[in-house]
């Protein structure tokens, strides 16, 4: 939870409240002192973690851990020569680099990747990966720091392809 609300920080406190044995782990950017002290109080363990490349990190390696990315099909997907989406880990490994990837990222990335050569209207790609109602065009901001990540040149794109009037696809080249 980067930014855990009132009614998700409730329902751990619930949660553990029903089962005294349960572990309830939060890692967050950001928790007011009142809410992480009722955490903690709790006996919940409350992890803050700054900058946000180092939440991703934490939050890939916890999920890993403890099995968290069980609902995720495999572990790496090939999408290009060099480039490798490190599905369990958040990343894109491209030339051996490791670049992690921020939660819309990562779905948004992870739905093109898993479903290569199929094309996604705006409007599917902001319900399947905002859950609030967002502008259409963030889509074209996350879709070009994803061509920057994965290599592929903004101008003229040969991975992560605009149809035009139709949508976005991320081509199937392996």
């Amino acid at each position: 939870m980067p930014y855990p609300n009132i009614e998700e920080l409730n329902a751990c406190l619930k949660l553990k409240r029903q089962s005294p044995k349960t572990k309830i782990m939060v890692l967050t950017l950001e928790i007011s002192k009142h809410a992480r002290s009722e955490m903690v109080k709790n006996g919940c363990d409350v992890f803050i973690a700054e900058p946000a490349p180092i939440y991703i990190e934490k939050l890939a390696s916890f999920s890993e851990a403890i099995g968290v990315s069980y609902r995720y099909k495999t572990e790496k997907i090939a999408i290009d020569s060099g480039v490798l989406f490190d599905v369990k880990g958040w990343k894109i490994i491209r030339d051996g680099e490791r670049i992690p990837l921020p939660e819309k990222e990562f779905k948004l990335f992870y739905l093109f990747a898993t479903n290569k050569d199929k094309i996604f209207t705006t409007e599917e790609l902001l319900t399947s990966v905002w859950d609030e109602r967002t502008e259409k065009d963030r889509v074209r901001h996350y879709i070009k720091k994803l061509r920057m990540k994965i290599g592929d040149n903004c101008q003229d794109p040969r991975l992560l392809i605009y149809e035009n009037r139709a949508g976005y696809y991320l081509k199937n080249v392996m």
